[in-house]
């Protein structure tokens, strides 16, 4: 199971799983910290822990539970359990992966980029004469459809679009749009 959960006056996405998570690997559901709708109950219990001691009025009571919080939120992050990250660490993330697929979109919420320009370093003709795209961010991009163009080459510029269903289109330097899906 997977908790979600914000903290938005820090700008921090938190999520919590029963297993340990690589930052893109399994399923992981979270809020971004712009969402406008975070509550503490969603939050994981080591968290909610954390946020509870605020509301103690003794001063010594609210250390020692601080204190006492801090540590357990400190152990599932060092397990693995836990993992932070903040709003530009996620918004670079999402960057890097446009086009690829991945779960990360279900915890990155509904700001999906709409579109990347880049520069090609590599282009590769396969024998069904549809190319392979190098892009200078190291992101690979397969062409999906023959057309009619002029051939590609490194250094022309690409703008790959989103559509709709998870589909995308390039242009190369403005030409006509290609379908073309990310292979890596």
């Amino acid at each position: 199971m997977f908790v979600r959960t914000a903290c938005r006056s820090a700008g921090l996405a938190i999520v919590a799983a029963a297993i340990p998570v690589a930052l893109l690997g399994g399923p992981v559901l979270a809020q971004t910290a712009s969402s406008q709708d975070a509550a503490e109950s969603d939050a994981p219990a080591q968290l909610s822990a954390l946020l509870a001691c605020r509301d103690i009025g003794d001063k010594s009571d609210r250390l020692e539970c601080f204190d006492r919080a801090a540590q357990q939120v400190a152990s599932v992050r060092d397990s693995g359990d836990l993992l932070v990250a903040d709003r530009d660490t996620v918004e670079a993330e999402r960057e890097a992966r446009f086009g690829a697929t991945s779960n990360v979109d279900l915890w990155l919420g509904d700001n999906q980029l709409a579109e990347k320009t880049y520069r090609l370093t590599a282009v590769q003709l396969n024998p069904t004469r549809l190319y392979t795209f190098t892009m200078d961010d190291g992101a690979v991009w397969q062409q999906l459809e023959s057309a009619s163009m002029r051939p590609p080459k490194a250094g022309d510029e690409v703008t790959i679009k989103a559509g709709i269903m998870g589909s995308f289109r390039a242009r190369i330097n403005g030409g006509r749009p290609l379908r073309v899906k990310r292979i890596r």
